[in-house]
């Protein structure tokens, strides 16, 4: 279990028609609302498992070499780090088990969140990977990942029957 913290997420939206009929009161916010982070992680949850997602991955298997391809050519991308807001990754991988390891050293989603300071919801976005993984018929298996404070994401990805 990830240890989340209790973090209040305060979303201010901004309507930029009315923002600009308002003379003088640009900064006033058309819309103000709180949300916990139980709430965040319900929306999150409710995504993972939304029939959009299913069927975004139905039919997508992970252990097909088309899918480990774009791990293979992703992983020699990352390595020449030509995007500062990319993922930094090694990938092996065996089919004959089947197996494959992904070990993230720099995360996209942790760097978009350092530099929006919303480091604490990372934690939460991590927990999409499971499914995601999972309708593609495997299994992921981690110890740890960089959104909740590790040293590396460590991905380990099985047949979902295992």
């Amino acid at each position: 279990m990830i240890p989340f913290g209790t973090h209040t997420i305060h979303i201010v939206r901004f309507d930029p028609e009315v923002v600009s009929s308002r003379e003088g009161n640009e900064h006033v916010p058309v819309w103000n609302h709180e949300i916990t982070m139980d709430v965040f992680d319900g929306m999150i949850n409710a995504l993972c498992k939304s029939d959009m997602m299913k069927r975004f991955y139905q039919g997508k298997n992970c252990f097909d070499q088309k899918e480990i391809d774009k791990y293979v050519r992703g992983a020699e991308r990352s390595g020449k780090r030509e995007s500062p807001m990319d993922w930094v990754f090694d990938f092996s991988y065996d089919l004959s088990v089947p197996e494959y390891y992904v070990t993230h050293r720099e995360c996209g989603v942790c760097k978009i969140g350092q530099q929006e300071k919303l480091e604490f919801l990372t934690p939460h976005m991590c927990v999409m990977d499971d499914p995601t993984i999972e309708y593609q018929g495997g299994k992921l298996l981690r110890t740890k990942t960089l959104g909740a404070g590790g040293d590396c994401c460590d991905f380990h990805v099985v047949k979902g029957d295992r």
